[in-house]
C-alpha cells in the first residue's frame, strides 16, 4: 500500500506509506504543494516533478509507467493522471461530497466501509464470466480505476471532478517500418530498457521465470547483454504424469544450460496454500485468481516478465479484423481470457487442438444445470450490450476495429496485471515487463501483419538469439525454425500430450483444495449467496473439469465475504497522515 487520498467537507488529508514493490513510490511537500509519484524509474520522477504536467498534459506523454498526484494549496485543486499503460494504478470514488484517491482497494473499502446495497452485483456478475468486471469498475460501486492515458483534475471548493483522456490509442501504420526496421527497433528498445533496469537497480540478482515460451529466450539473452546478473526459475509440476518432464521443464532446463544461468524448479506445496491465499486476497483482490501459478521464492530482488507480451502482437487477434462486423468483434473481444466457458476443459483441448491440426472451428459443448445461474440469457445479454456500446463509441470517434480490440486488450485487460503472480510475485517483488509501455508506441506504428501471431518476436529470435530457435514452442506448437506440416503437427501434439503442461496445473492441485472450495461455499456468510446462490450445486461445480472457472469463484466469493465481515481492516498498513 502507498497512499489515501481524502476529500470531504469535514476533512481533508493523505495517508501514506512509501514503497518500493512492485514499483516505488514517493512524497514530496512544499508550503504551496504536495505530490505523490509511483512508478519504476526515479528519472522519470525527477522528470515530472520538474514538469507543469497539470497544466500541459501533454508533458504526460512518455512512453514510462507511472501514476501521479498532484495536490496544489493555494488552487484548491488536486490533479491526478495515469501513464499510457496505466500499469501503476488509480483507483477513485466520487459521490455525496466525498472524493476519495488511492492506489489500493482495500484503503477505499476501508473507509467507506460499504454495506450489502454498495456491492455492485452486475460487476461481481461480469467478474465470473471475464478476467475483470466492465470496463474499469470494482465490485463496490462508484469506486472505479483511472483508464490508462488519463488526466483528472478536482476542484476542493465546488466539489467538482473532472476527468479527460490525454493519450488516444490508435494505430497508425508507418509504411517505412516493415519486419527488418520493426525487428531492429525491438531489439533497440530491449537493449534500452535493460540499460535503464540496470542504472536503477544497480547490480542485485535479478531473476526471469521461464516457461519455454519466447519470452524466456529474450530475457535473458537482453539482460545478459547488459551486464544484468540473471538467474531463472519454474513454478508447477517437474513430471505432470509421473514419467516424462513437461514440455515446459525440458524447455526451462535447456534456455537455462544455453545462457548459463542457475535455474530452480520450485514444487507446488500445499503447506504454503493458505498463506499465498491471504496474500493475494490482500494485494490483488480484483484479478485472475493465482492460486496454482505462484509459490514463494525469495533468492532475488528483481524480477524480469514478458508481463503484457501480446502487444508487440497478439495471437489473439483475429484474421482478418478490419472486415468483421461489431457483432464479431464483441465475440473475438468477450474471448479474450474469458472465465466462464460452459464447457469442460477437455472439450476446450479437443477445440483447440482442432483448430491447430486443420484450422477449423468445432463447436463441443457441456450442458450443466447450473451454467444458467452464471451466464443465462439475460447476463449474456446485458454484457453484451455492454460491448456493444463499448465499439459504438469508438467508432464514432474513428477508432478502427483494431483500434478497439487492442485498446481492450491492453488498456484493460494488460493493465490490471501489476500485482498479478507473474507479473510481480503477487506484489512482493520489484519488478518490470520488458514490453510495456516502451513497446506501445512502438508497435502502434506497425501493420496489422506484423501483430498477428507476434512475428517480429520470432524474427528477433531468429536473428539476434537463433541458438534457441530449436527449441520447441511452450505449447503444442513446434520450433521456431520449422514449418510443420500435418504430420509434424501431430507428432508434436501427440509429444506434448505425453510430457504434459507443467505450469498449468490446476486440475491437479484442486483435488488438494476442494474441501476448501466447498467450506468457502458453503459458509454462512450471505451477500455473494444473495447475488448468486450456488449451495445447491457446490458438488457438481467441484467436480466440473473447468478449474478457471472454479478458482474465480472461490476467490470472488473470498473477496464479498471479506467486506461483508470487515476482515480488509487486517489488510491496512500504519501510514503517516498530513492534512492539507
Amino acid at each position: 500500500m502507498s497512499y489515501l487520498l481524502v476529500c470531504t467537507p469535514e476533512e481533508k488529508y493523505v495517508k501514506y506509506k512509501e514503497k518500493c514493490v512492485p514499483y516505488f513510490s514517493t512524497l514530496h511537500e512544499t508550503e504551496s504543494e504536495l505530490q505523490i509519484f509511483c512508478g519504476e524509474l526515479h528519472k522519470v520522477e525527477k522528470k515530472l516533478t520538474n514538469e507543469k504536467w497539470e497544466l500541459n498534459n501533454n508533458k504526460l506523454l512518455i512512453d514510462e509507467s507511472f501514476s501521479i498526484i498532484k495536490i496544489c494549496k493555494n488552487k484548491n485543486k488536486i490533479y491526478f493522471a495515469t501513464s499510457k499503460s496505466g500499469l501503476e494504478p488509480i483507483l477513485y470514488y466520487y459521490k455525496n461530497n466525498t472524493f476519495l484517491l488511492s492506489d489500493n482497494f482495500w484503503e477505499i473499502v476501508n473507509f467507506l466501509e460499504p454495506k450489502e446495497e454498495d456491492i455492485d452485483k452486475d460487476a461481481v456478475i461480469e467478474n465470473l464470466n471475464l478476467p475483470y468486471p466492465l470496463f474499469y469498475n470494482t465490485f463496490i460501486k462508484d469506486v472505479n480505476y483511472l483508464p490508462p492515458g488519463y488526466f483528472g483534475e478536482f476542484a476542493i471548493i465546488n466539489n467538482e471532478l473532472k476527468l479527460k483522456k490525454y493519450f488516444n490509442f490508435k494505430y497508425s501504420p508507418k509504411v517505412s517500418i516493415d519486419m527488418q526496421v520493426a525487428t531492429e527497433n525491438v531489439d533497440k528498445i530491449l537493449n534500452e530498457l535493460m540499460k535503464d533496469i540496470k542504472e536503477e537497480c544497480g547490480d542485485v540478482q535479478y531473476a526471469v521465470g521461464l516457461s519455454g515460451g519466447l519470452d524466456s529466450r529474450v530475457i535473458p539473452y537482453y539482460a545478459q547483454k547488459n551486464g544484468l546478473n540473471i538467474q531463472s526459475f519454474i513454478f508447477g509440476a517437474k513430471r505432470p504424469h509421473s514419467l516424462f518432464l513437461s514440455r515446459d521443464h525440458k524447455n526451462a532446463r535447456e534456455l537455462s544450460k544455453i545462457f548459463c544461468i542457475k535455474h530452480s524448479e520450485i514444487e507446488w506445496n500445499k503447506k504454503t496454500l493458505q498463506k499465498r491465499i491471504d496474500l493475494e486476497l490482500k494485494n490483488f483482490p480484483l484479478g485472475v485468481p493465482q492460486f496454482f501459478k505462484f509459490e514463494f521464492y525469495d533468492d532475488y530482488d528483481v524480477l524480469l516478465t514478458g508481463g503484457s507480451g501480446m502487444i508487440i502482437g497478439g495471437h489473439s487477434i483475429p484474421e482478418n479484423i478490419e472486415s468483421i462486423t461489431s457483432n464479431e468483434l464483441v465475440y473475438h473481444m468477450w474471448g479474450l481470457a474469458r472465465t466462464f466457458y460452459p464447457n469442460s476443459l477437455f472439450n476446450q483441448r479437443v477445440q483447440r487442438a482442432f483448430k491447430y491440426l486443420f484450422n477449423k472451428d468445432i463447436k463441443i459443448e457441456s450442458n450443466e444445470e447450473w451454467f444458467e445461474l452464471i451466464c443465462n440469457k439475460e447476463i449474456y445479454s446485458k454484457i453484451n450490450q455492454k460491448f456493444v456500446q463499448y465499439i459504438e463509441k469508438r467508432k464514432k470517434a474513428n477508432k478502427s476495429n483494431l483500434d478497439i480490440f487492442e485498446e481492450y486488450f491492453n488498456n484493460i485487460l494488460g493493465a490490471r496485471n501489476r500485482y498479478g503472480g507473474f507479473e510481480s510475485g503477487l506484489g512482493t517483488k520489484r519488478s518490470f515487463s520488458i514490453y510495456v509501455p516502451r513497446m506501445l508506441h512502438e508497435t502502434l506504428c506497425w501493420r496489422a501483419d506484423l501483430l498477428q501471431g507476434r512475428p517480429v518476436l520470432k524474427n528477433l529470435i531468429l536473428k539476434y538469439i537463433p541458438s534457441t530457435a530449436d527449441i520447441k514452442a511452450q505449447n503444442y506448437e513446434g520450433a521456431l525454425n520449422k514449418k510443420d506440416n500435418i504430420v509434424f503437427k501431430i507428432i508434436n501434439m501427440l509429444i506434448f500430450i505425453i510430457r504434459g503442461n507443467g505450469t498449468a496445473m490446476e486440475q491437479k492441485y484442486f483435488k488438494y483444495c476442494k474441501n476448501d472450495f466447498k467450506t468457502t461455499m458453503l459458509n454462512s456468510c450471505k451477500w455473494f449467496n444473495n447475488i448468486l446462490d450456488l449451495r445447491n450445486h457446490i458438488n457438481d461445480i467441484a467436480d466440473f473439469d473447468n478449474y478457471r472457472l472454479i478458482l474465480t469463484l472461490w476467490k470472488t466469493k473470498m473477496v464479498i465475504d471479506i467486506i461483508e465481515n470487515k476482515k480488509y481492516i487486517a489488510f491496512i498498513d500504519k501510514q503517516r497522515k498530513i492534512n492539507f
